[in-house]
């Protein structure tokens, strides 16, 4: 967290950027003739020039809830059949910066509280 690129990307509540889908799995997916086709030396990182990409305007959406609490910052939410439900955060007040990391929550809801708990507890 002490870089502030890294701070402002884990704090970013929602992102629409553009990415690019291969031709084959897009196609699946979307009417093709609606989007920017782009050709395979137009895609620097395109392995197999027969491969066709698609320019698709994506929306992400951060589903760390505490975000909207004053003091959390994000880390990491995710989801392990090992671990259960799991989530690590930043928190900072006056008095106290602190990273906690829940591993095996009940659930998806449980993540939140626990981290809370856990985190106001040590302030």
């Amino acid at each position: 967290m002490k870089y502030p690129l890294l701070r402002k990307i884990v704090n970013t509540k929602s992102y629409t950027g553009t990415t690019y889908l291969t031709g084959k799995r897009f196609e699946k997916m979307f009417n093709c003739e609606e989007y920017d086709e782009f050709g395979p030396t137009e895609v620097p990182f395109n392995p197999d020039s027969s491969l066709k990409f698609y320019k698709y305007k994506a929306n992400w959406q951060n589903s760390n809830r505490l975000l909207t609490v004053e003091g959390f910052s994000g880390i990491k939410t995710g989801i392990t059949v090992t671990a259960g439900s799991c989530l690590s955060v930043y928190y900072e007040s006056s008095n106290l910066k602190l990273i906690t990391v829940v591993l095996g929550s009940r659930n998806i809801e449980y993540r939140w509280k626990d981290t809370r708990r856990l985190t106001l507890w040590a302030e």
